[in-house]
């Protein structure tokens, strides 16, 4: 114990990323080799001490002192239950006798929470490095170090997979599928014969919590690994499960079915998750326009869409998938049309054509049609048919007037517009009266 606490306060002393990988690397390798492996699986939260509910009161009384090993320490978290009695025993031992240097490293390991400042990856890195293979890829899949380091991965139902991840993008795949993005919780379902377990993003496992879920699963084959998002109306996830409310899965990835799938492209994943019998399988699109389909999501409450490559294997951690949300990034615009609306937006507007200056002059640059609530949209209505537009195939135009602010995700070429240039995935974010046409967009060829 005295090395291992010895090395967590060098490298939390340490404040370079590189630097602390250095310490690591060398910390470990002072460890006898029987040894490495418990210190890896503390400082992963591989072990988890059942302390129990109930508050110890622990002083240090002890007149001496010994020294613990790490494997001493291990051995002794591993005795530890929820039974407050057992623990209180053992932990008064434990603490009474322990060198006062250590205390704060031992109070570390039984939280779970070693906190020097290497986290995961950092750690994974580590390793890698050390032993010249890629052992953070094989520990992502595993999510056990022992297994990672002999390369005995072994991916079946009831060990739980490190979830793929999506990034913020716009570069979109030659082949590709969209999907709606949900503001759920994401979790995965294992089933092998009659056991099911369902886990977080974390690995967690929330069978306990979720077996409203699980009795709606688990009509889904047996030896299947799904992955997908839990989502309620109007509720955060923790208040619903709390009072027990209905959550709905929505299903858009399979990893395992009589054997693992990850690594098949993404349109095969799809082919053998439709084959399921099941109602939960999420809606996609092949090779559509994103944007139209991103506008349809933000309408209908969703968060965005995700985009994934068809040819795409499941890869965890890694984030291959593309996110699309509301931009960060903001025009002002200027109204210079609008068009009809169609479905639930017949009798007002569906979008609003929007200009900006080129080369001095208004044109045109981008449609937005999302972002509106229904009373934007009827505002918008009785706003640009007081000034007798100018009626088309397709809907108004009018005289350049109301400047208002729109959000996008970057520009893209398009042949659609004299600028040569649109905004990609616009949304209206609100009017601005406070700004004259000439503080708007303005380009040049």
């Amino acid at each position: 114990m005295q090395l291992f606490a010895e090395m967590c306060q060098v490298i939390e002393s340490e404040s370079g990323r590189i630097a602390k990988k250095q310490l690591f690397k060398h910390y470990l390798m002072e460890f006898p080799e029987k040894s490495r492996i418990k210190v890896l699986q503390i400082f992963l939260g591989e072990i988890n001490p059942h302390i129990g509910r109930k508050s110890i009161n622990i002083k240090q009384s002890a007149l001496f002192t010994r020294e613990y090993t790490i494997d001493e320490i291990y051995n002794t978290i591993q005795q530890l239950t929820n039974s407050f009695t057992n623990n209180e025993r053992i932990l008064v031992d434990l603490f009474g006798s322990i060198p006062a240097n250590q205390l704060p490293y031992l109070k570390k390991i039984l939280l779970g929470n070693i906190n020097i400042g290497m986290g995961e990856t950092l750690i994974l890195e580590a390793l890698s490095e050390l032993y010249n293979e890629d052992i953070k890829s094989r520990y992502y899949t595993c999510s056990n170090i022992a297994h990672a380091l002999s390369n005995n991965i072994v991916i079946q139902p009831l060990s739980p997979i490190r979830p793929a991840l999506a990034k913020a993008s716009t570069r979109i795949p030659d082949e590709y599928a969209v999907e709606y993005k949900y503001d759920g919780f994401r979790f995965q379902f294992h089933k092998v014969e009659d056991e099911w377990q369902i886990y977080s993003r974390k690995l967690e496992d929330y069978t306990y919590r979720l077996q409203k879920v699980g009795g709606l699963l688990n009509e889904l084959p047996d030896n299947i690994i799904i992955d997908g998002e839990l989502i309620t109306p109007n509720m955060r996830f923790q208040d619903a499960i709390r009072i027990d409310a209905e959550l709905t899965p929505v299903i858009f990835d399979i990893l395992y079915l009589d054997k693992p799938v990850l690594q098949r492209p993404y349109v095969e994943r799809r082919e053998i998750l439709e084959s399921l019998d099941t109602p939960y399988i999420n809606q996609i699109w092949y090779n559509e326009s994103p944007q139209p389909i991103f506008n349809d999501a933000l309408n209908n409450g969703y968060e965005g869409i995700m985009i994934k490559d068809l040819n795409a294997p499941y890869q965890p951690v890694t984030r291959n998938w593309i996110k699309i949300k509301p931009g960060q990034d903001t025009v002002d615009l200027v109204v210079t049309g609008a068009e009809n609306g169609f479905g639930k937006r017949e009798g007002v507007y569906g979008s609003l054509i929007c200009g900006c200056l080129f080369n001095g002059i208004i044109t045109d640059i981008c449609k937005v049609g999302t972002g509106f609530s229904d009373i934007e949209l009827q505002r918008w209505k009785y706003l640009l048919n007081v000034d007798s537009p100018t009626p088309t195939s397709t809907g108004i135009r009018v005289e350049p007037k109301y400047v208002i602010e729109v959000s996008h995700s970057g520009f893209q070429d398009s042949p659609n517009y004299t600028t040569g240039k649109s905004l990609r995935f616009p949304v209206f974010k609100c009017q601005r009266p406070d700004k004259p046409i000439t503080d708007i967009l303005s380009l040049w060829s």
